[in-house]
């Protein structure tokens, strides 16, 4: 993964002003879970532990005309297994919304994951500029959300993890997206390769 993401997610994982309601969000993210996705999570879609998400809806709209949608295609729709950086996210975000609502003095029914102060569902542009923002004050280069999982599909591939169990875990429709980024990282490890043999034979 390159070192632009690697700072991003230092970025979005500690920057004050993305924590504590949107740190879980970029988590999510990075760990492969589209924008849409993440803005239509409900608690309901999570166990107990928070260490699994069922992913079966995607958000429409904003505010509050803002809904639920069924996601497109049924490869989308699966239970995710979250791993333990966005599970201790996902918790302490959910004791903050609680804390929030209390002292706001609102009801505390749950719904979805990701709201504003006032309740109602987080706009995907919003969201969105509010991630440019903060690669912006970081002079970080200028990214998309959705790169943020594609650098996750980057490093399980980097790691060793096989195409086709990366393919399953981030969902892809088709094995020809998965199999594009592991060619793309098989070339860069192959010059990685290539510039190690060269500094070996120059010493």
């Amino acid at each position: 993964m390159s070192t632009p993401l690697r700072g991003t997610w230092r970025l979005c994982v500690t920057t004050g002003d993305a924590r504590p309601r949107y740190e879980a969000a970029y988590a999510l993210a990075f760990c492969g879970l589209r924008a849409a996705e993440i803005l239509g999570l409900a608690w309901a879609d999570l166990d107990e532990g928070r260490t699994v998400a069922t992913i079966r809806y995607q958000l429409a709209g904003s505010g509050p005309k803002a809904t639920r949608v069924q996601l497109k295609t049924a490869a989308s729709e699966q239970a995710v297994p979250l791993p333990p950086f966005v599970t201790s996210r996902l918790i302490a975000h959910h004791a903050e919304q609680l804390r929030e609502r209390f002292a706001a003095g609102v009801p505390t029914e749950e719904s979805l994951v990701f709201v504003t102060p006032r309740g109602l569902p987080v706009s995907h542009s919003w969201l969105t500029q509010h991630f440019q923002d903060l690669l912006k004050a970081a002079d970080l280069p200028k990214m998309r959300l959705h790169d943020l999982r594609h650098g996750a599909a980057t490093l399980l591939l980097g790691a060793g993890v096989h195409p086709r169990v990366a393919q399953q875990l981030l969902r892809h429709a088709s094995s020809k997206t998965t199999t594009e980024i592991y060619s793309h990282v098989t070339a860069a490890q192959e010059r990685q390769a290539a510039e190690v043999l060269e500094a070996a034979l120059a010493g």
